[in-house]
């Protein structure tokens, strides 16, 4: 969706496990669902603002699944048509969990190329 200088998108993603042994039973969700929204907005013919949030509401062992969700800001300069040097820093936003690969991290800075062809 587009909306003044803005280009609005998400998706929302719902997952179902079949087969799941019986001997899980009660101890196993097996639903799981996920939903991004991002916000874009060109500040200048090569420079894009993007804001990001995702969420995971996990499934798996009930004891060990860990629901995350995460917001995004990045900055995209475009020197090239298809070519971008970008900054993104990613900050958890649920609390920290050491044995969770999804939360077991704070914030997250990365900066990179990308390049499309």
């Amino acid at each position: 969706m587009r909306w003044k200088g803005l280009d609005v998108y998400g998706a929302v993603i719902w997952d179902r496990l079949y087969g799941v042994p019986s001997e899980l039973g009660r101890n196993f969700d097996r639903t799981a669902a996920g939903l991004t929204l991002e916000v874009d907005y060109l500040v200048h013919e090569k420079l894009i603002l993007s804001s990001r949030f995702d969420q995971l509401w996990a499934g798996g062992l009930r004891d060990q699944k860990r629901d995350g969700s995460v917001l995004s800001l990045q900055a995209k300069f475009y020197p090239w048509q298809n070519i971008a040097f970008f900054v993104r820093d990613s900050v958890n936003l649920q609390s920290f969990v050491e044995g969770s690969p999804l939360r077991n991290w704070r914030n997250q800075l990365f900066v990179g190329i990308d390049w499309d062809f």
